[in-house]
């Protein structure tokens, strides 16, 4: 399995049925709580066989504007990183920073910056 799709896995079982799960990178209307995230880097560990995936998961909320839609945000915010912090399955995931920015030029959001190291496995 992919490293892309252990991290969807994770995402989709933990937040459950009231997020969407977008393991792309994409321009969705967000009508619902919403992580969307894409592989932006592949970097080689210092022993042949180890990989560091660097992923950039943005997180969405469908407010747009004002005090309730930035709490709503917080929250989704959290919701999210509780997950990266405590799911086992993602349990050689570390995420270093998560920065403010508006998605599609409608939408505010987070950009989390996470690591995955893993042994890459050869046929």
């Amino acid at each position: 399995m992919s490293a892309r799709q252990t991290l969807a896995d994770a995402l989709t079982e933990a937040l459950g049925t009231s997020w969407r799960v977008i393991p792309y990178d994409d321009n969705p209307t967000v009508l619902d709580p919403t992580v969307m995230f894409y592989r932006e880097r592949v970097d080689a560990g210092s022993t042949r066989g180890l990989v560091t995936h660097t992923f950039a998961l943005h997180v969405v909320g469908p407010g747009q504007a004002g005090t309730s839609a930035a709490d709503d945000l917080d929250d989704l915010l959290d919701a999210v990183l509780d997950v990266l912090d405590t799911d086992d399955t993602l349990a050689r995931l570390t995420w270093s920073t998560a920065e403010y920015e508006v998605l599609g030029d409608t939408n505010p959001a987070f950009k989390i910056t996470a690591t995955l190291a893993e042994r890459k496995e050869y046929l």
